[in-house]
């Protein structure tokens, strides 16, 4: 933008108020054949845009929450998939009872390396990263005896 053209003036057109083009969004898009955003300033129209997604939001809840938990559970299957479907101990298939286990254990600072916290997070790294070696599917409680070093089903840790 040249120094000669923020002196110049424009009005908004849904307040009126005349402001310096540094006030309005640069990029536009056409609406009723008009350059909508070039001529709205930014304090009228991102409340305006935020306020519509928001309501939408709101309105669709639901719809949004059931998404977010097909996705957590469609990526914890392809996981679980990838890596054996079952724990690595005493083969339960229960997928409320599975969770990925750090085969060589560091499992916590393998995750603060990566900047990912537990749970679903991990889940996504690891289809990002095409399923690594290094990782099983253990049941919780296979898991918990492992860190202490003794699972009761099988001494395979």
């Amino acid at each position: 933008m040249k120094i000669r053209e923020t002196f110049k003036v424009k009005n908004c057109l849904t307040c009126g108020v005349k402001k310096t083009p540094i006030e309005f969004p640069q990029s536009s898009s056409i609406k009723n054949g008009k350059r909508y955003r070039e001529h709205v300033c930014k304090s009228c129209l991102y409340p305006i845009k935020y306020e519509k997604s928001r309501k939408w939001r709101e309105e669709h809840i639901e719809n949004i929450r059931e998404w977010k938990r097909n996705a957590e559970n469609n990526i914890k299957l392809t996981v679980f998939k990838k890596y054996g479907n079952a724990c690595a101990c005493c083969n339960e298939k229960e997928i409320k009872f599975l969770a990925i286990d750090h085969i060589n254990g560091g499992g916590n600072k393998h995750r603060k390396a990566i900047g990912v916290s537990a749970g679903i997070h991990f889940y996504w790294w690891l289809r990002r990263n095409n399923f690594p070696a290094g990782f099983q599917v253990l049941c919780h409680n296979c898991n918990m005896a492992k860190r202490f070093g003794i699972c009761p089903h099988k001494k395979i840790h």
